[in-house]
């Protein structure tokens, strides 16, 4: 059993996937976020868009709204969300934490779709792993 299949090729995320980093933040911090979005892909974009991982749907409320593309839906845990095409889930709410435990960066609202090697399908897992 593999990772859930995607559309779209999904790589690890890097903190280069969201920011334009103009100076040199201290390597103890880049590697804590390195750490922390690498459980994520990196977000696919094409034209100005960002698109589902999986499902390849065009992301955006308004889109979603019309009846064509998809959104993120959030889920009952908090900060997590589920992509309204194809249910792929994504993190919406972001804490990261330094090695000493001290907070170095929080994103609201910012969806972030898990990486496949982090998923597993319901119909994927054996009885006893969903029990």
């Amino acid at each position: 059993m593999g990772a859930p299949s995607t559309k779209n090729e999904a790589r690890a995320c890097r903190v280069e996937d969201i920011f334009d980093i103009t100076d040199s933040p201290p390597a103890d911090v880049l590697d804590s976020l390195n750490a922390y979005f690498g459980a994520f892909a990196a977000p696919i974009r094409r034209d100005g868009a960002q698109y589902c991982l999986s499902c390849d749907a065009r992301l955006g409320g308004v889109a979603a709204a019309l009846g064509f593309g998809a959104a993120y839906q959030w889920g009952l845990a908090h900060g997590e969300a589920t992509c309204t095409g194809c249910g792929w889930p994504a993190r919406g709410m972001h804490s990261v934490k330094g090695a000493d435990g001290t907070e170095i960066l929080s994103l609201r609202n910012f969806f972030l779709a898990y990486h496949p090697d982090q998923v597993v399908r319901r119909d994927d897992a054996s009885a006893e792993e969903v029990a």
